[in-house]
């Protein structure tokens, strides 16, 4: 069977923006992704879903923690 055509990955979510996003968790570990999508969407001018924040988000930490 064929792939899916289309991006593969969250093209929005940058490693700037995760990297953002990790540290807003550090300092206040009670946000959830739903708080960050204002602070996002005003910093780096990105609209995006919470639901992808998380997903960005652990592909970022497994990133991470492989180097």
């Amino acid at each position: 069977m064929a792939a899916k055509p289309g991006p593969k990955g969250g093209h929005k979510l940058t490693e700037e923006v995760c990297a953002f996003a990790e540290a807003r968790l550090a300092a206040d570990p009670a946000l959830r992704a739903k708080d960050l999508v204002g602070p996002i969407e005003e910093n780096f001018g990105v609209r995006v879903h919470p639901r992808s924040i998380e997903r960005a988000l652990a592909r970022y930490r497994e990133h991470s923690k492989s180097r």
